[in-house]
């Protein structure tokens, strides 16, 4: 009985683990190019925020996460203006989580369509995320 308690325990862990880990939520480092970036990702519900940050510029997004979808996800980011709070370009991509703390990550170019998969393999738009 005790041993059946211990598994369960275990099993619960894990899947609270695993549901923590299957979110953008947070920081995560980037590096594009030679040029390193850090994705602060803002909430997961109401207001979704990502602030980027690369040396001294920081650019803020919404962003939607489309749940529907099973493999790849979808995700659209739509740049803000700091000033006058309009919206700039929209950015739609796909994302897939590799394993705990991180994410491989693709956009289409400026305000075109949405890429269909992360093919071909070493294009300049995928790009991997690592959890902070």
């Amino acid at each position: 009985m005790k041993y059946l308690f211990l598994l369960s325990f275990m099993c619960l862990a894990v899947f609270a683990k695993a549901a923590e880990s299957d979110t953008l939520k947070g920081y995560w480092k980037v590096s594009k190019r030679g040029d390193m970036y850090l994705y602060h990702f803002v909430n997961d519900s109401v207001l979704n925020l990502v602030n980027i940050v690369n040396n001294a510029d920081t650019m803020t997004y919404k962003y939607k996460i489309d749940t529907a979808a099973a493999w790849p996800k979808k995700i659209e980011m739509v740049q803000i203006d700091k000033v006058t709070g309009d919206k700039l370009y929209n950015y739609k991509g796909l994302f897939e989580f590799m394993g705990p703390g991180k994410v491989r990550i693709r956009f289409g170019e400026g305000d075109k369509e949405r890429p269909l998969s992360f093919m071909p393999k070493g294009n300049l738009e995928t790009f991997v995320m690592v959890k902070q």
